[in-house]
């Protein structure tokens, strides 16, 4: 049985020295039985289960791969065209900056009643039977 074990327990760790380390891990969170999601010493989520931990660092992993890609992409292609100079290179003067007019100030008298258009209710009167 202890040859079973010792068996088992060599061969895990070459596999997990084989991965690649991420910058992205997951651990327990404290003592508690939740997963917490680490990027580095900075913790991004605490879930309830593992799987959704590594759900979100694989996410933000394959963010990373993608944002690598375009930035590739854009440093390639900003290699590639040369932009030439504007034929001015004097910069065109901005309108100056005016502040903006001031309305008139409406006194109270001015303005219209405020009217109300639909009947008022009359108040109910207490009613008594004998």
């Amino acid at each position: 049985m202890k040859e079973q074990e010792g068996a088992n327990h060599d061969t895990d760790q070459p596999e997990r020295a084989a991965q690649p380390q991420s910058r992205y891990r997951v651990d327990h969170y404290g003592k508690s039985r939740n997963f917490a999601a680490y990027e580095g010493q900075t913790i991004i989520a605490v879930t309830l289960y593992r799987k959704g931990a590594a759900e979100i660092t694989k996410r933000l992993a394959e963010k990373d791969r993608t944002i690598a890609a375009l930035e590739s992409q854009l440093a390639a292609v900003s290699q590639s065209q040369v932009f030439p100079a504007p034929p001015s290179a004097e910069p065109v003067p901005a309108p100056t900056w005016t502040p903006p007019r001031q309305l008139a100030f409406i006194a109270a008298e001015d303005m219209p009643a405020y009217r109300i258009t639909s009947p008022r209710r009359r108040p109910a009167t207490a009613t008594r039977r004998p």
